[in-house]
């Protein structure tokens, strides 16, 4: 019998689950962020470091990322173009791959000034296309055009009203608002 969840006036109804745990292969190990593709496509961060590329009904189709382009994996977040972009909180920089998983290029500076990066993990795109990072080691979130071209940001440490204390997440809802956890 399916579980029915109701919350904030809208029902779901579990279906299965995805994934198992294993260091390679068809399972995740240490999961920490997913990007939802075209045609139940999951793109799954595990921290092992790899990014697995997976289908909703649990078809395995591949791995990458395992060539040394991380080590500290963290964020995932998709382009208009299916394009994927993954954070690295240990190297403060984003790298991008396209839709099968090959490198196009990286991205980023380590700092803490307009641009730079520091601990850098939650991803999401806003509907121009322009990725929004959240760098949790200074507390601030920026904004940059797909190349990483500095747009602007937001964020100062703190526990008060709109200040943030080691953010991680990040998503933008239909009307543009930005979300922080």
């Amino acid at each position: 019998m399916p579980l029915d969840t109701l919350a904030a006036g809208r029902a779901w109804t579990y279906s299965h689950n995805v994934g198992r745990r294993a260091t390679a292969g068809t399972g995740f190990n240490w999961p920490v962020a997913m990007a939802v593709g075209k045609d139940g496509v999951l793109f799954v961060a595990n921290r092992t470091p790899c990014i697995s590329k997976v289908t909703v009904d649990q078809e395995f189709i591949h791995e990458f990322g395992r060539n040394g382009e991380f080590v500290f994996l963290s964020g995932l977040a998709l382009d208009q173009a299916q394009n994927l972009y993954a954070s690295d909180e240990w190297q403060n920089r984003i790298t991008v791959f396209d839709n099968d998983g090959n490198l196009l290029r990286t991205w980023g500076e380590e700092g803490d000034g307009p641009g730079q990066l520091s601990g850098a993990t939650g991803l999401t795109f806003d509907s121009d296309d322009n990725i929004w990072v959240v760098n949790g080691l200074n507390s601030r979130i920026q904004k940059f055009t797909k190349d990483g071209e500095y747009i602007g940001g937001f964020g100062v440490k703190g526990g008060g009203p709109g200040e943030l204390d080691m953010p991680w997440g990040i998503t933008i809802d239909n009307n543009g608002d930005v979300y922080v956890a």
